[in-house]
């Protein structure tokens, strides 16, 4: 399993990101910076790797063993990462969200769990968002990682975007995307954010 590099425009391959490291089930899941790729794979672990030259450079939460998975990353596939800063958060197939420092290149800890896969990671000014498969946003404050609320939009979440205070979330059901002013936690789905008008 490989992840394929292309450059914008015409779609062209440049170069992938392979090998043994990805695991036996590949990725599923990938954020930059620019300078790094963060792959999120279905063998627990987020590997990254030089932007340019597509080298591997090191692996967080990597499955070592039963015990150092389950106290360090997730105990199921990374399904969505967001950066911010010099932090990288992971949701997960655990239902769990994680932490990472990336200057230590390693775990801060776990932020919270979901009752559902977590779906998609958004941030919003000062908040952290976590969607899940069950239809619920878990709103997290980014500085100390601590609950800030919640938020609902069921059946179940599968996208998450920002545009200023409002989070929009995209509905599992394919009818409605829901939007949220963040800061105050009321719905914003009315004109211009209706999904009617979408």
């Amino acid at each position: 399993m490989a992840a394929i590099v292309a450059t914008p425009g015409p779609l062209e391959q440049i170069g992938k990101l392979k090998g043994p490291q990805f695991g036996s089930k590949g990725v599923a899941c990938l954020a930059t910076d620019g300078v790094k790729i963060y792959a999120g794979c279905r063998d627990h672990a987020i590997r990254v790797y030089d932007a340019q030259t597509h080298k591997l450079l090191y692996a967080l939460g990597a499955p070592a063993g039963p015990l150092d998975v389950a106290r360090e990353g997730h105990v199921g596939c990374v399904t969505c990462l967001k950066l911010c800063g010099r932090r990288l958060f992971s949701g997960g197939g655990d239902r769990t969200l994680r932490a990472w420092d990336l200057k230590d290149r390693g775990p801060l800890r776990k932020v919270g769990e979901h009752g559902a896969i977590v779906t998609a990671l958004a941030v919003a000014g000062a908040t952290l968002c976590s969607a899940d498969a069950d239809g619920f946003v878990g709103l997290w404050d980014l500085e100390t990682l601590e609950a800030a609320g919640e938020l609902e939009a069921k059946p179940s979440i599968y996208a998450l975007a920002v545009v200023g205070p409002v989070l929009f979330a995209a509905r599992g059901d394919g009818e409605a995307v829901v939007a949220w002013d963040v800061s105050t936690k009321a719905r914003a789905d009315a004109p211009p954010y209706a999904a009617e008008s979408l």
